[in-house]
């Protein structure tokens, strides 16, 4: 019996059975790979039947469209455009997706590391017949954008600026215009600093924010913040210890998110060295409701869009430190209506439901192949 038709055995005979069923040899699950020896360096959804599959080899990088039925895939931007678009000396292997919400833009970004250097990010626009990269000429030159979210209309891009580094520049957070290269300063440092992470709530019409500063207080906890845009204010809907990971759901009503809420280290700080939960916070009532606790580190929580499953990554053991991309991973799923977990997957890196929430794609940590599950009901 397939791992994903088991919801009557309890936890201990869920677990066991998942050892069972590898993902080779589960028959709900598919796998995804090159024989080139390509790496998938990053993947997203297109649409309910095809995937963007970011691929990179020692002869450059290619953008693939992927069908999940029939495995059939195109090139969307072939390595020598890519090696057109992309500046020469981009570490390729390094470059996250990001596609916007009318899939007319790719965001090719990658994470903030070295106060030296800037991040990479470049948006192309694949409407046309050859990909186009859109340039910005108008964002300060001492902005450099760190976390981002789209906009629903596929006009704008909301930017926040890297923490730290720039004390003369004010601007925290902007509004890039992809049509017209506009960049308008939304948030200033006074009202809000240190922003790690943002999404956009179509519920809301306005952007969910984590920081470590609000209006000059730098707490040890961490502040989730609304700002409106029809009011432009700052509304503060909580304050948590340690929250990472903020996932809103597509209706907009709530936020989860990873929250280390025990000192289970003794050492008086709440920090990466401490277990941590999943909650949920209802952005309406402003409540908050711990879904799972567990004896290690759970990221990246994500919900699927009918608000059935929770999925997350598990590193099983204390590490000491903070978790990195190499610390093993597994992937579990939660029936939210019960609580019931099931096991997915070994060695995922990362992963994605698909918007129809009938599947889930989880990235090996080789990043060699993806794997394809079709999930319960």
């Amino acid at each position: 019996m397939p791992i994903f038709r088991i919801f009557f055995l309890s936890v201990a005979l869920i677990l066991s059975a998942a050892q069972a069923y590898a993902a080779a040899d589960n028959p709900f699950a598919r796998t995804i790979s090159f024989s080139d020896g390509s790496s998938i360096a990053a993947f997203e959804w297109f649409d309910d039947n095809n995937i963007l599959l970011y691929t990179v080899n020692p002869h450059g990088s290619i953008l693939w469209k992927h069908n999940i039925h029939d495995g059939t895939r195109s090139k969307i931007i072939t390595a020598t455009q890519l090696a057109q678009l992309f500046p020469p000396d981009t570490d390729i292997s390094k470059l996250k997706l990001s596609v916007s919400p009318g899939r007319r833009y790719l965001l090719f970004y990658e994470n903030y590391r070295d106060p030296g250097n800037k991040p990479f990010f470049e948006i192309i626009d694949v409407s046309g017949s050859v990909p186009v990269l859109v340039k910005f000429t108008n964002i300060p030159p001492e902005f450099w954008v760190n976390k981002f979210a789209w906009d629903p209309s596929d006009q704008y891009l909301y930017v926040s600026n890297v923490p730290y580094l720039f004390p003369n520049e004010n601007t925290s957070v902007g509004r890039l215009s992809l049509n017209t290269d506009s960049f308008v300063g939304l948030i200033v440092k006074d009202n809000a600093d240190l922003i790690d992470e943002m999404t956009y709530s179509n519920d809301l019409i306005a952007l969910v924010l984590t920081c470590w500063s609000f209006r000059g207080e730098y707490p040890k906890e961490r502040y989730i913040l609304k700002y409106d845009f029809y009011s432009n204010v700052l509304e503060i809907l909580g304050l948590f210890p340690y929250v990472h990971n903020i996932f809103i759901t597509p209706q907009g009503d709530s936020v989860y998110f990873s929250l280390v809420s025990r000192d289970t280290n003794n050492d008086g700080f709440l920090d990466w060295l401490d277990e941590s939960d999943v909650s949920t916070f209802n952005l309406a009532r402003k409540e908050n409701q711990v879904l799972l606790r567990y004896s290690g580190y759970v990221l990246e929580p994500k919900v699927t869009n009918n608000g059935k499953w929770l999925g997350y990554l598990r590193i099983p053991e204390k590490i000491g430190r903070r978790p990195t991309a190499y610390d093993t991973r597994q992937l579990w799923i939660m029936l939210i209506a019960d609580r019931r977990e099931i096991f997915v997957t070994e060695d995922c890196v990362s992963f994605l439901f698909s918007s129809d929430s009938r599947k889930v794609l989880a990235l090996k940590t080789d990043r060699s192949r993806l794997e394809v599950f079709d999930l319960p009901g």
